[in-house]
């Protein structure tokens, strides 16, 4: 009777939703192509909704804070995340308090990153090849900067040299930004990230040596991708928001349906262009069949590289 009875109460508080400032996080540094777009998207959301919608960073884990923020977030639709594919990697791979199938409502799929490898325009390193096999000759004198332990830039190289039989030295960051500076600075021989390096590949200072997509990516037609270069290897990343399990089926079309017609602002658009990432909207329950597909597979990658948590 006394779950019955605040059932009307409940409806109310969903239909007036949002009534204060809603916190997007973004789980990546400020400045790089996540943060970016989080802005781009909040601004346009905000402007929809009538109330702020306000970005909050949490980088780490390999990108993986923002699904432990919700999970530890009250379910009424005014704590969102933008999910990266660490968000269904990371606690296969380490103890996190928090699970992807259990705690997360999936509200919108909305976008992909491109990854790739990069080096500096004047590496001496013209082709992917090159950097093989100065790596089988100098086993470790190749260094590459990532977003993190576990983030989808590092495992591919990871299993790169695994199926090459080389020897990386890999150098975490923070985010794909830092490893980006890290690689501009000459601290690191290469970067596997995302496209923040687009504007540098565009003015001259980077070479984009391959993609990790299944087909060559839009931003760079005349790059090959791993698998063209015979390297059984494939890593596309969609990513969208999700909201803490339980929120009301209301408040997540709302919010649904906020971020989707986001897509279609100008800046949203431009934000995107910016960093050559392709939009690919998903409704809710897309987004969740993709999230428990996208589970399965990363376990089964994980136990072939050894990383799957066994406790």
């Amino acid at each position: 009777m006394a779950l019955a009875s605040t059932w009307p109460f409940e409806i109310a508080r969903a239909q007036s939703f949002p009534a204060r400032p809603i916190t997007l996080i973004a789980p990546s540094v400020a400045g790089g192509s996540t943060d970016v777009i989080c802005r781009a998207m909040a601004d346009s959301v905000a402007r929809r909704l009538g109330v702020p919608v306000v970005v909050e960073n949490k980088a780490g884990a390999g990108g993986s804070l923002g699904g432990l923020a919700l999970a530890s977030a009250r379910p009424d639709g005014y704590t969102v995340a933008l999910l990266p594919l660490a968000t269904f990697r990371m606690p296969l791979m380490q103890k996190m308090a928090f699970d992807p199938l259990r705690d997360i409502a999936y509200v919108a799929g909305l976008g992909g990153f491109v990854f790739g490898l990069a080096v500096k325009a004047d590496a001496p390193f013209a082709r992917l090849n090159d950097l093989i096999d100065h790596a089988r000759k100098h086993p470790g004198d190749v260094s590459y900067g990532h977003a993190g332990v576990g983030s989808t830039p590092h495992l591919a190289v990871e299993e790169l040299a695994q199926k090459t039989g080389v020897q990386f030295t890999a150098v975490p960051y923070k985010g794909s930004n830092e490893a980006l500076a890290a690689l501009l600075g000459g601290q690191v021989s290469m970067m596997s990230g995302t496209t923040e390096f687009a504007p540098h590949v565009q003015s001259g200072k980077l070479r984009v040596l391959a993609t990790l997509g299944a087909k060559r990516a839009a931003a760079f037609p005349e790059v090959p991708t791993l698998r063209e270069l015979g390297v059984d290897i494939v890593n596309e990343s969609p990513f969208g928001i999700g909201a803490p399990r339980g929120t009301d089926p209301t408040v997540i079309r709302t919010l649904h349906d906020a971020f989707t017609a986001s897509l279609e602002d100008p800046a949203v658009k431009a934000a995107y262009s910016r960093f050559m990432m392709p939009m690919i909207p998903m409704s809710s329950s897309e987004y969740e069949a993709f999230a428990r597909r996208t589970v399965a597979e990363e376990r089964t990658t994980l136990a072939r590289l050894g990383l799957l948590r066994t406790e």
